[in-house]
């Protein structure tokens, strides 16, 4: 059954109406063998149980006739002394009619017991031989009774065969009649089986083709939604500017068309997901390159500027408290003209490390200009930042560089004073600060508030 479903559809619905084609020829089968059997026995029924019953029926009601000219006879023989020529003519007439149903009937016998080899037609046949010499023997009573032997004796004697006759001739037409009765009971069941078997064979072929169509149509439905999902999976990437969840891509195991098209889709989704990270790292590399200092990787004097308005934004409508922070390199033009630019940009990238080493992971540096750099403090109160921009300091102050030994630096602290603040005056603030840490000597915090 798991491998129905991975065939094409076209396969799919050819294997449906194969087995339906093969129900179908089942039930034409069974059909033909049961019609033909039913045929068989009403054939049977026509040619050998019917004209048997008739010419047995035939054969009483010829011997009823030659009872009552045989009465008819003897009356005029033994009481009247009338002329018998009448019934003598007639008991012949009779007697040959008798003859004749008795070999049609015996020539019927024969053949249902060459052909059909029923027990029940052999002793038909054995009963109507057995009538037939038993009528032999009273027409030879009757023709000796016609001759003039009209004595009691041979009178008891016509009577007695008879009766014998008859019982046996009605027990005949009983046999023949219940055994054409059994015949039409078995035929009736045979075809009441027919039917039974026909109407089982056809709902059972109904119930597998709708069965398997259900089957179809749900894979087809399950396929169909795998799909949908796989899309609205990627469009929901996409519309959030997510990654594409891979791993939540679902495969349709099938072989059919649903089955490539999912395949296809897959490799497509996987294309896209390819597409969007690189460019992700593109547009992270050209986010870095537009934001970040190339030489120290702190954040540039552009993103300075906007992270400053967004957090004086911030401070505004959350009312919590945001310092800042400005510092450069004391006599750093010194440092550049001693020892080369090289010798400078290495200061700098170890003034940096040192300063992002000493700050919070929810502050923030940029390098503002060539030695100058900022950090936004988040949260802080004043004396906090004021502690920070010490710890700075210090760190840098006791640090050994390389070639150029000591270096030192001068700080200004300020802090955000809300509504009647902005964004420039704040950075101002700062800036008076630091310059002021500077005119009283550099290597200092100063705090303008």
């Amino acid at each position: 059954m798991t491998k129905f479903f991975r065939w094409t559809i076209a396969k799919k619905f050819g294997g449906t109406v194969f087995i339906l084609l093969v129900i179908i020829l089942s039930l034409l089968v069974h059909s033909v063998i049961a019609l033909t059997k039913i045929e068989a026995e009403l054939k049977e029924i026509s040619t050998i149980d019917v004209p048997l019953t008739k010419h047995a029926n035939e054969i009483e009601i010829a011997q009823v006739e030659q009872r009552i000219l045989m009465d008819e006879l003897i009356r005029k023989k033994l009481l009247t002394h009338e002329d018998t020529k009448k019934e003598e003519t007639e008991i012949i007439r009779w007697s040959e009619e008798i003859d004749k149903q008795f070999e049609i009937a015996i020539n019927i016998s024969q053949i249902a017991v060459n052909t059909v080899s029923s027990n029940e037609f052999h002793h038909i046949l054995m009963t109507l031989t057995t009538l037939k010499e038993k009528h032999d023997s009273i027409y030879l009573l009757l023709k000796q009774l016609i001759d003039g032997d009209n004595t009691e004796k041979h009178l008891d004697m016509i009577i007695q065969q008879d009766e014998a006759f008859d019982r046996l001739a009605i027990a005949l037409i009983h046999a023949i009649e219940e055994l054409t009765q059994r015949k039409a009971k078995v035929t009736v069941k045979h075809e009441e089986l027919f039917a039974m078997i026909s109407y089982s064979l056809g709902g059972v072929g109904a119930i597998i083709g709708i069965v398997l169509a259900v089957l179809i149509i749900m894979s087809i439905k399950a396929s169909i939604s795998k799909i949908t999902r796989n899309i609205n999976l990627v469009s929901s990437a996409i519309a959030s500017n997510k990654d594409i969840p891979i791993d939540q891509v679902e495969q349709v195991q099938s072989s059919d068309e649903f089955g490539e098209l999912s395949h296809d889709l897959t490799h497509l989704i996987s294309q896209v997901s390819s597409d969007i990270d690189k460019r992700e790292r593109v547009s992270k590399q050209l986010n870095e390159l537009a934001t970040k200092d190339h030489l120290t990787k702190c954040y540039n004097r552009f993103k300075w500027d906007e992270s400053r308005e967004l957090e004086v934004t911030r401070a505004l409508n959350t009312k919590v408290p945001l310092a800042l922070i400005f510092f450069d390199i004391d006599h750093f033009k010194k440092v550049n003209d001693n020892f080369g630019h090289d010798v400078g940009d290495t200061t700098l990238i170890d003034v940096a490390r040192i300063a992002q080493q000493s700050i919070r992971q929810f502050d923030t540096l940029y390098r503002t200009g060539g030695e100058e750099f900022s950090v936004l403090l988040p949260n802080t109160e004043l004396p906090n930042a004021e502690q920070l921009a010490e710890r700075i300091r210090k760190s840098i102050a006791s640090y050994q560089f390389e070639t150029v030994g000591k270096v030192t630096v001068s700080l200004g602290v300020t802090i955000f004073k809300g509504v009647a603040d902005n964004g420039s005056t704040f950075a101002k603030r700062a800036d008076s600060a630091l310059y002021q840490a500077k005119d009283a000597g550099r290597n200092q915090v100063s705090v303008i508030t």
